[in-house]
């Protein structure tokens, strides 16, 4: 029997939300009608914030003016009008603490504890690599979502805000699930965190799949959350992923707007997508289980890791021309001489299907030491969640080593930025790309790679 939240109890727990928009306006225009509607009853925060003197779709704060808060209309049907924010680059410092913390207060948004807050706010745009970014304030505009985040989780927070919403690709994806660790447990947890493990649509499909979550909610209110998040997902073939604390698999609508969703016992961080954990696979910092290692390191010796490796750092990344070593290591016990290693490459997702080693690292074996020449094969075709079959080598066989460490000596193609295209985050990338390892006696594609992180990639310059 299907079960309905009367109209008055969601109003009386008055849930909030925020959107924040980076590119096209069409999916937040889409969710603030929907959940402001009156079946769900939802009030945005922005409300809150008091009109200009000489616009009234125009909202200012004049703790961030920067920030572009007004009344946008749907491009294909004016009358359709949502309340969003569009960030400029400088907001982001901001909106790294407003965001863990989303209040309104006297008419401004603040940081500070105050009982005017979120209880969600949903950060859309183009992304990778932790980033979302986009045009849609007229400017080029990014932030450094998970980094910015995790520098302001120790802030006081009231812990109302227990859901984030992120519209962008790949940002939910379990090579990024451990950089949401520090969000979803810190003292006052974020419950969960919804996005996409691949390639995020937007535009009318974003928009669709926002009226449809609100429905399906509103149809389904004992549903959990995240099993709803995923079937409005999958009716669109949308590469859907999230990272959730366990003890908050249950949580739904009808708990939210009547009991309130309370903090968890069971803090373990789950990923789940649509492909590869369906059911969930549970996430770690890799740093605590150190048996294997693969970085990149520049020529003058810099290890590029998640520290330095920011789209901003110019002077940190691959560069076409220069050489640089692909290093792996082994900590617990050395491989044997009978090792094999397989490390495919990734660009910005595994579900695309640029990378062509031909045309982006050189391994010759002129760079190679003398008593260190391992033997390099490359794989054509070796990642078997591209989208198809390109053809091209995207992974590379290692073996004839010994030792804790295998150095890999490479240089970055001059052909590489006539393949991979300047990105549109204004930071002058050419994509970013990261590295799937299977360590000895791992089974390839069946176990999952036992590196795949943020710290173990970096940004072509």
């Amino acid at each position: 029997m299907t079960m309905t939240i009367p109209t008055s109890r969601a109003v009386h727990r008055s849930l909030r939300f925020a959107w924040l928009e980076y590119e096209d306006v069409r999916d937040g225009i889409a969710f603030d009608r929907a959940f402001s509607s009156a079946e769900l009853g939802w009030r945005n925060v922005f409300l809150d914030v008091p009109p200009s003197k000489t616009n009234p779709k125009i909202r200012v704060s004049p703790s961030i003016s920067d920030l572009d808060i007004r009344w946008v209309s749907h491009p294909a049907a004016p009358e359709e009008e949502g309340l969003i924010a569009r960030p400029t680059s400088k907001s982001a410092s901001f909106l790294g603490k407003w965001i863990l913390n989303p209040g309104v207060e006297l008419g401004e948004l603040t940081f500070d504890n105050t009982q005017h807050q979120a209880d969600l706010v949903a950060v859309s745009g183009h992304g990778g690599a932790g980033e979302v970014f986009g045009k849609a304030s007229g400017e080029d505009a990014r932030i450094e979502l998970q980094k910015v985040l995790a520098t302001h989780v120790g802030a006081p927070c009231t812990g109302r805000l227990k859901y984030l919403l992120v519209p962008s690709c790949s940002n939910c994806s379990y090579a990024w699930s451990e950089e949401w660790l520090p969000v979803l447990q810190k003292k006052q947890p974020v419950h969960g965190i919804f996005g996409f493990s691949g390639k995020y649509s937007g535009d009318a499909v974003g928009a669709t799949l926002m009226r449809n979550f609100a429905a399906t909610l509103r149809a389904n209110p004992a549903m959990p959350l995240l099993d709803a998040w995923a079937r409005v997902n999958m009716a669109h073939r949308q590469d859907w992923g999230a990272v959730q604390l366990l003890g908050a698999r249950a949580d739904s609508l009808q708990q939210w707007v009547t009991g309130g969703l309370q903090t968890p016992s069971d803090k373990t961080v789950i990923h789940y997508d649509r492909t590869a954990f369906p059911s969930g696979r549970p996430t770690r910092a890799r740093d605590d289980d150190p048996k294997y290692d693969a970085r990149f390191v520049m020529n003058d010796g810099t290890v590029i890791n998640r520290f330095n490796n920011r789209a901003d750092n110019a002077a940190v990344g691959l560069f076409p021309g220069k050489q640089g070593t692909l290093v792996v290591r082994a900590y617990d016990t050395p491989f044997p001489d009978t090792s094999t290693v397989r490390i495919l490459f990734y660009y910005w997702r595994p579900q695309k299907i640029e990378v062509d080693l031909d045309n982006f690292l050189i391994f010759d074996e002129v760079l190679f030491q003398p008593g260190n020449r391992p033997r390099i094969e490359k794989l054509k075709d070796a990642n078997p969640e591209k989208e198809h079959a390109t053809g091209k080598y995207d992974g590379i066989q290692v073996s004839g080593f010994a030792g804790t460490e295998i150095r890999l000596p490479f240089v970055v193609s001059q052909k590489a930025h006539s393949i991979f295209k300047e990105d549109s985050n204004g930071m002058h990338t050419h994509g970013f790309f990261s590295l799937g390892l299977y360590p000895p006696g791992s089974v390839m594609f069946v176990s999952g790679p036992s590196i795949y992180s943020p710290a173990n990639g970096s940004f072509l310059r």
